[in-house]
Parts: structure tokens; C-alpha cells; sequence
């Protein structure tokens, strides 16, 4: 019995024991099993973290190619296309640690070395570049200097700096330059990240000819500088969805020398040797080598463990001897099991992700929608087009955010239209489906594209088309489209209409049926030039022509056509072109025609010297009088400008004056002007022109007259110089008579006979008329010959005024006249002659007083404006007339009136008065009625410049 008792409890023993081991045996294949699962499940996210940044690494070569294809055509950029260029790229919202994208070129004591600059000089003063150089540490004339970099608004602080202060920058960018390829620094301090994370900055040289640079020689001769984007480790972020909750991620730089060779990690805190899982992988990018470490995070293992092994050695010490027969086959199962789970994990982790990554890239807006309507999620495309945060959309009904639309199985391009928060409209189609979700539920995606710049394309070629066939009927013209391989043509409605072919009833080529209509004299002329064009001699084709009507009338139409396309030899296939009726402008043309010839005819037979000119002075037609009288002939007047026939002093007002009269501001010229003759002699003509329209363009031609007043001027002159001759001839004994009068009067008028006294009084006040005769004349002398002197000083205007007043006063007081002076201002300062000055004054007033009846008054008012000061004389005589208010100013003028004649005076005291004000800069006006008085006004400027004017002429 005991042996049976022991022999039973031997093999409860070794059952037991083999119990024990197959348990073991089983808890370590289970974990195993689950050590591989996570092994490839992290192999799984941690090559699409690999792969992004391998994308992102390929974008950043991308984005440089591009921006160095931009400089190589533009060969010079300027700021605002590189603003432009850089901004459509919105690489900072597409490219994570993307800092900005900036031009680099070679500089030597601030000057750009390249043969071919990239920016234009001068954008960059050598003040402007910084860091200063450091002796011993870089050459002080090699500089590698930022001008421009885009975004400004975070990137300004770049602008300027001269990348070869720091070595590894500088090592960078030679590295670049001498191989011809895109480099990437080591890990740097960015100037423009006040995060002071580490950065780089990725380089790609830029030459004159990429073909030819093909050794570092050849490369350093044609080197222009860098496209460079400087990023930071951003770049490493979020590289996948599980980065930082299942993985961190730790970049090594093999090349670093320095001790500490970590560039990212994204969690500092976690140490990677406590990490369960871990993958290392080494790549090379754009010249630099790094060292990829993924490890596990606490919640990727956390995720990964199994209750399996607990499982296993709870009921390990009851399986029976069957689990240890069948344990082999359990193992091999098991890892069947975990191989086929390892597959589909995969798989449906690759689709989850491909699919949530075609989602949010999608060009068009989705949202996924349960069966009562609220929203479960929204691509970026969606939010953006609602401009909403996909948070703010979660949760919400569908109708809420696009009222009224519909969903679901069978809703195929529904037009919707709806209004964002902002305002802005938009144009939407609507399409979706439906299927079951896992628990019997359903699911929709709702597809909304954007239309709306589709909508309004159509709208606005729809609204254009409107107005172009409108257009074209209203203007009569008619549109063809010809297929040059089968001869057929495609026309215009308003075509049908201009050659009155009924489009209804029309059956036939319109193209053969135009050439029908053609007239006999004009189809060869059609035929050549629409031959030129299309064999290419001539850009388009254009002709006038007759064509027959059915009412048997010829219209003159005028055609102009084009290539539209030629096939890859360069063989014309489509002719368009138009066609306008010309017949009304046809017979304007020839009557203009017929009116030009006859005005031209007219010109050529005027008596007077007369002449056609253009509008740059050029002679089209003369007058034989105008032959006659020059000496020139037809022929050379044709071959000559005005400004040759005129002396080049008289040229100034006579070009303003005719630049007005083509602007419309001034009529009709008219002044004396110096003419050549043939012969040389210059002689004095009266200049008169005027503007006038004579053919079909309504262009402006200048008809002059030259009439010869040489004879009359030198008689004026013979006349001035005897009038100056005769008064200085006068002036001696006028004094000694004037001087002698007024001696025996003062000293004898007690001792004289009573009728003695009052002859000598007469003769006084005549000799004083004389004498102030002879001095106007001598005046007028000096103005004519422009000697007239002036002294000027910055005076009081308002003293000279009273001055002049207290000088006329004793005249006044015995015309029975009242002078009142009115003195506004305090000061009324201005640069003038005050004798000359006071001259003007002292004659407008005694002028007032003679024509100013008994017991009235004569006003003088003094102004002062913003530009001028002004001084006024007034009086209440029986005004001007008007048919002498246009010569009063000329000299020996007076009025017809008794009155007038009966007052006295030469005539000249208005004219010297006008000559004496202008000479000071001035200005004299006037304004009167007949029986209303009289008012003159001298202005004087307060900006006039004396020096500028010595003497009148």
C-alpha cells in the first residue's frame, strides 16, 4: 500500500511538477508573443514618423528649387516680388519650425561682388550690415549678407546680417557654394527665435549658369549667393499622431563635435534607456547624418500589456496533463494568432491612418454626420470654409451650421447658399452617403464644395457674353470664325444682319457665300491680305471693301482678322476676325476730303500772308502772299517749322500761348514778332493765330497770319525819338522860364500891376503843364526804351498812400473834392520803388479829382491780402465809356468826350501808371460804368523778388 502511496504521489508530483513547467512554459511564450506584438506595432507609427520627416525634409529642397527657379528667370528680383512669391507659397502655415526664407549674396566691404547681383545695388549700405568683422576670425571683406528675407514681420532683425560671423554657419554655406548642392547647418541659435530653440538653416547656391558650374572653380566664378530657410526644431514635431502619447523622439547629429550632439528630443524629462521599446534608425539629410531614436512612452506600454500571463497561472495548476500534450500545438497557434493580429493591426492602423490623412488633405470640405444630424467630425477644409475650429463644430446639429440642407442616400449636387459669421457668401454643392456603423447605426459624409468662385465665373461670362453680342449689334459688327482645313465658317448673329442674310432660311457656307458678295475691284486686295497673315508675313489681316446687298446696294465694310491657333508645323487652322460697316464713314472721308482741299485751296489764294501749320509747327500749306513776301518758296516752307522763320527770343509766349490754345484755355494769339526773310533780314510782323479743325480725326492745326508792320514800328520809333528829342530840347528853357516866373512872383507880385500878376500867374501854371508834359514824355522814353530805373526798399505800403494823398490834397481842396484815406492793417509791408510808387498813386488821384464833381469824394483803401497788398481809388465821376475801356491804357489815349477834352492832359499818365506798376512786379485793373465812377486798383505781390527786375523792357 505504501508503495502504491508513494508511487501515487510520485506521479502527483511529476504531474504536478509538469504542470508547474508547462505553466512556465506558457507564461514565457505569452510574453514573448506579446514582446513581438509591441515590437511591430511600434515599428508600425514609428515608420510614419520617419516618413514625414523625410517629407518634410523633401519640402524644404522643394520650396528652395522653386524660390532658385524664381531668381534664375526674374534674374533680378525685387523686394515685392519676393514678398509676392514667398507669401503664395504660405510655407509657415504648411511648413512646421519654418522661421522665414531669405536671399544671401557674397559681399565685400559692403558692396555685392557677383557679375550678376540678385537684388539691385545699393538696397543695403555698409553701415546696415552686421555683425562688424572681427579680425583674426573672418576675412574683414568676405561677408555672406542677408537683403532680403521674407516674412518681414518676424524675420526683420535678419535684414543685413552677415551669416559668416559664426562658424558653422560660414562653413555651411562655402560647403554649398564650392559642391553645388543643398546643405544644413548644424544646430545654431536662430537671431529671430526669441524661443532661443535650436536651429538651422538650409542653403542652396545660386549661379549664373547651373550648367556650366560643374567643378568648385567653375562654381566659385559664376556663384551669385543662397535661397536659404531657416527653421528650428519645430521641424521634428508632430510628426505623427502617436508622437509624445505612444513614442517620444530623439535626434543625434553624428557629425557634431561637440560633446553634447542631442539636437531634438521631444520629451527632455524621459530617459531612453528606461524605454521598453526602442528603434534607432540613421539617415542622411542634405549633408548631415542623424541618428532617429524612437522609445516607448509609459502609456504605449500601459496600452500593450495583457492579462494573458495572469490568466495562464491562475488556472496553470489545475490544467490537466491534456494542456501539457496540447501545449506545443497551443504555442504554435499562438503565434499564428499574434502573427495574423500583427498583420491586421497594421493594416487597419495604415488605413485609420491613410484615411484620416486623405480627410484633412482633402481639397474639398467633409463632415461626418450620425442619423440625427450632429456633427461627429470635420475636416480642416470644412472648418475653414465655415471659419470655425473643429471643436466649436462637434456636438452641434448640421442643420445648424448649413440651415435647411439635406442629407443622406439619394442627395446628389444640391445647390445651397449660405452666409459665413463673417458675412462673406458663398456658393455650395451638396453631395453625400450613408453607411451602417459596427453597432447598427448610421453614419453619413457630406461632401460641400465650394462653388463659388465657379458660380460667379459662369455668372460673369454669361453677363459678358450678353454684352458682347449687345455690343455687337449695337456697334454693327460682325463676328466670323473660319476652320481653315475644311473652309467653314462660324458667324456672328449681327454678321447675318449686316449682310442681310436671313439665319433662319440660310443654309449654306457663310464663308462662301461672303466671298460671293465681294466686289470684282476689291476681292483680290481681301484675298492678299488675308493670304499675308496667314501665312504669317503680317500679325493680322486688315482691308476695306464692297459688298453687294440683295437690294442691289454696295456696302463698304471693313474687316480685321487674326490667326487664332496653328498646328505643331505652324500651319494656320482657324482664322477669326470682324467686320464693321464703313459705308457712313466712307462718304464723311470723301466730303472731308473734298472740304480740306478746298480750305487748303483758300489758304494758298489769300491775299495776306497766311499759313497751315500742324500741331509741332510744321508748315502744311502758305498763302502765295506769304511766298511773296519771305522769299521762300513753297517747297521750303514745307521743309521748315515755325521756330525757323521766328527769332528764337519771341519763341517763349508765342509756345504757351499755343500750348493753351490746344488745351482749350486761350482762344485766339495775337502779338508783334520778329520774322526771318530769306535773305536773313529780320523783320517785325503781327503774329496771329488760331486753332482749327480740318480733317476726319478731328485733329488741331494752327492757321497763322503774318502781316508785315516793320514800316509802322519804325515809324513809332521816328516818332518816340522825336518826342524825346523835342522834350529834352524843352526841358532846359522851360526851367529857366518856370525858374524866372516864379522868382518875379515870389519876390515882386506887390510891385506888379494887377493884370501884370495874373499873366505871370497864367503863364506859371502853363510853363508847370509844360514841364510836366515834357517829363511824362521823357518817362515814356525811358519805358519804351527800357531804361527806366528803379530803387526798391521793403516799404510801408499805407505810408506811401498817405503820402500821395497829402500831396494831391491842395488840387482837391481847390476842385471842392473830399480825399478820404481808409488804412485797414496796422502794417502793409511789400518790396516796391516808393517814388515811382507814389508816382501811380498821385496820378490815379489827381485823375479821380478832375473827373469828380464839386463837394464829392474820391476814397483811396489800402489792403493787405495773403499774397498782395492792394490800393484802391475810387471816385463817383461819370465812369468810363465803354467804347474806350480797351485803349485806355495806351499811350497819347483819351476819350471823345467834352468832357474829357475839356479836363486837359496828354494821354499818358495811365499808360506810364500801367508800365511803372508792372515794372515793379505789379499789377493795375479797373472797373467802371457810365455814370457809376470809376475804380483802379494797384496790386503789388509780397513775395516779388526785386532783384529780378532792374528796369521795364
Amino acid at each position: 500500500m505504501a508503495d502504491f502511496v508513494t508511487g501515487v504521489t510520485w506521479k502527483r508530483a511529476a504531474l504536478l511538477f509538469l504542470c508547474v513547467i508547462v505553466t512556465s512554459f506558457l507564461i514565457y511564450v505569452t510574453a514573448q508573443s506579446q514582446s513581438s506584438r509591441s515590437n511591430a506595432v511600434f515599428d508600425t507609427i514609428t515608420y510614419d514618423s520617419r516618413a514625414a520627416l523625410v517629407a518634410r525634409i523633401g519640402q524644404i529642397e522643394r520650396t528652395l528649387d522653386g524660390a532658385a527657379g524664381l531668381v534664375d528667370v526674374a534674374d533680378r528680383v525685387s523686394h515685392d516680388e519676393w514678398h509676392a512669391y514667398i507669401a503664395a507659397l504660405s510655407v509657415e502655415d504648411k511648413m512646421p519650425g519654418m522661421m522665414g526664407i531669405s536671399l544671401i549674396e557674397p559681399m565685400k566691404n559692403g558692396v555685392q561682388v557677383s557679375n550678376r547681383p540678385i537684388l539691385p545695388a545699393g538696397l543695403l549700405d555698409a553701415e546696415e550690415i552686421y555683425p562688424k568683422p572681427i579680425p583674426d576670425v573672418a576675412a574683414p571683406n568676405d561677408s555672406f549678407v542677408v537683403t532680403v528675407i521674407e516674412p518681414h514681420e518676424v524675420n526683420g532683425s535678419v535684414l543685413g546680417l552677415d551669416i559668416a560671423f559664426e562658424e558653422n554657419r560660414r562653413k555651411a554655406a562655402i560647403k554649398a557654394r564650392d559642391t553645388g548642392r543643398i546643405v544644413i547647418s548644424d544646430p545654431i541659435t536662430l537671431v529671430q527665435n526669441g524661443k532661443k530653440r535650436a536651429g538651422f538653416i538650409a542653403l542652396r547656391p545660386l549661379y549664373g549658369d547651373e550648367s556650366s558650374a560643374q567643378d568648385v572653380q567653375a562654381r566659385r566664378e559664376d556663384f551669385r549667393g543662397w535661397v536659404a530657410m531657416a527653421f528650428d526644431d519645430e521641424l521634428f514635431v508632430d510628426l505623427s499622431g502617436g508622437q509624445g502619447s505612444s513614442f517620444n523622439l530623439e535626434v543625434i547629429g553624428l557629425q557634431i563635435a561637440a560633446d553634447d550632439r542631442r539636437i531634438f528630443t521631444s520629451s527632455p524629462d524621459a530617459a531612453v534607456d528606461q524605454a521598453k521599446v526602442q528603434t534607432t534608425d540613421v539617415i542622411e539629410v542634405l549633408g548631415r547624418k542623424w541618428a532617429l531614436t524612437w522609445y516607448s512612452t509609459p502609456e504605449f506600454e500601459k496600452g500593450q500589456r495583457s492579462i494573458s500571463i495572469w490568466v495562464i497561472a491562475i488556472f496553470g495548476g489545475i490544467i490537466t496533463l491534456v494542456i501539457a500534450q496540447q501545449s506545443l500545438a497551443n504555442q504554435r497557434y499562438t503565434s499564428e494568432i499574434a502573427k495574423e493580429v500583427e498583420l491586421r493591426t497594421r493594416e487597419v492602423v495604415s488605413l485609420a491612418e491613410q484615411s484620416k490623412a486623405i480627410i484633412d488633405n482633402a481639397l474639398i470640405s467633409l463632415v461626418m454626420v450620425c442619423d440625427n444630424g450632429r456633427i461627429l467630425s470635420a475636416n480642416p477644409k470644412f472648418c475653414s470654409l465655415f471659419e470655425r475650429d473643429e471643436s466649436d463644430l462637434v456636438g452641434h446639429n448640421f442643420s445648424d451650421i448649413l440651415s435647411g440642407a439635406e442629407y443622406g442616400d439619394g442627395v446628389n449636387a444640391v445647390l445651397k447658399q449660405c452666409t459665413t459669421p463673417s458675412g462673406k457668401k458663398l456658393q455650395l454643392k451638396i453631395q453625400s452617403s450613408s453607411w451602417m456603423g459596427p453597432r447598427g447605426n448610421k453614419r453619413h459624409v457630406v461632401m460641400v464644395d465650394d462653388i463659388t468662385l465657379e458660380h460667379t465665373a459662369v455668372t460673369e461670362l454669361r453677363e459678358n457674353e450678353r454684352r458682347f453680342n449687345f455690343a455687337l449689334n449695337a456697334a454693327e459688327a460682325g463676328v466670323f470664325d473660319v476652320d481653315l482645313n475644311t473652309g467653314f465658317s462660324v458667324v456672328s448673329p449681327s454678321w447675318y444682319a449686316l449682310l442681310e442674310i436671313d439665319p433662319e432660311t440660310f443654309e449654306g457656307n457663310p464663308q462662301v457665300e461672303f466671298l460671293k458678295r465681294v466686289h470684282p475691284d476689291d476681292i483680290a486686295d481681301v484675298m492678299e491680305a488675308d493670304k499675308n497673315c496667314i501665312l504669317g508675313k503680317t500679325s493680322h489681316a486688315a482691308s476695306e471693301f464692297r459688298v453687294s446687298l440683295p437690294s442691289g446696294e454696295w456696302r463698304w465694310l471693313r474687316a480685321s482678322a487674326a490667326v487664332a491657333t496653328r498646328d505643331s508645323d505652324g500651319r494656320a487652322t482657324r482664322f477669326i476676325g470682324v467686320q464693321t460697316d464703313v459705308t457712313a464713314l466712307r462718304s464723311t472721308q470723301d466730303e472731308l476730303d473734298k472740304s480740306r482741299l478746298h480750305f487748303q485751296h483758300i489758304v494758298e489764294n489769300a491775299p495776306v500772308p497766311l499759313a497751315l501749320l500742324d500741331r509741332e509747327g510744321n508748315f502744311l500749306k502758305v498763302s502765295q502772299a506769304l511766298v511773296s513776301s519771305s522769299g521762300y518758296s513753297e517747297e521750303e516752307f514745307m521743309a521748315m517749322d515755325f521756330r525757323t522763320v521766328m527769332h528764337e527770343h519771341d519763341l517763349g509766349d508765342l509756345l504757351e500761348a499755343t500750348s493753351r490754345q490746344l488745351e482749350g484755355t486761350q482762344r485766339n494769339y495775337r502779338n508783334e514778332r520778329r520774322f526771318r526773310l530769306k535773305n536773313g533780314q529780320m523783320i517785325w510782323v503781327s503774329v496771329s493765330i488760331s486753332v482749327a479743325k480740318i480733317d476726319e480725326l478731328g485733329n488741331l492745326f494752327f492757321i497763322a497770319q503774318l502781316i508785315d508792320v516793320n514800316d509802322r514800328r519804325e515809324a513809332e520809333r521816328n516818332k518816340r525819338e522825336f518826342f524825346a528829342n523835342m522834350s529834352h530840347e524843352l526841358r532846359t528853357p522851360l526851367t529857366s522860364v518856370k525858374g524866372s516866373i516864379s522868382l518875379v512872383l515870389g519876390t515882386m507880385r506887390d510891385q506888379l500891376p494887377a493884370n501884370a500878376a495874373k499873366l505871370l500867374d497864367i503863364a506859371q501854371g502853363n510853363s508847370e503843364r509844360l514841364n510836366g508834359l515834357v517829363n511824362d514824355f521823357l518817362d515814356l522814353e525811358k519805358i519804351s526804351t527800357g531804361n527806366m530805373p528803379f530803387s526798391y526798399e521793403h516799404s510801408d505800403i499805407r505810408e506811401i498812400a498817405r503820402e500821395a494823398g497829402n500831396l494831391i490834397e491842395p488840387m482837391a481842396n481847390a476842385n471842392g473834392v473830399e480825399i478820404a484815406v481808409s488804412l485797414d492793417h496796422e502794417v502793409a509791408m511789400a518790396w516796391t520803388d516808393a517814388n515811382r510808387l507814389s508816382q501811380v498813386l498821385t496820378n490815379l488821384l489827381s485823375n479821380a479829382v478832375k473827373f469828380s464833381e464839386k463837394g464829392s469824394k474820391v476814397d483811396m483803401f489800402v489792403e493787405q491780402t495773403l499774397h498782395e497788398v492792394q490800393v484802391s481809388v475810387k471816385d463817383t465821376g461819370a465812369g468810363i465809356p465803354l467804347s474806350y475801356q480797351s485803349r485806355i491804357f495806351e499811350p497819347f489815349s483819351q476819350s471823345n468826350s467834352v468832357e474829357t477834352r475839356s479836363k486837359g492832359g496828354t494821354g499818358l499818365g495811365l499808360s506810364i501808371a500801367k508800365s511803372l506798376t508792372e515794372g515793379m512786379g505789379g499789377r493795375i485793373s479797373f472797373v467802371s460804368g457810365e455814370g457809376q465812377g470809376t475804380v483802379f486798383t494797384i496790386s503789388i505781390p509780397n513775395d516779388f523778388v526785386p532783384e529780378k527786375v532792374a528796369s521795364i523792357g
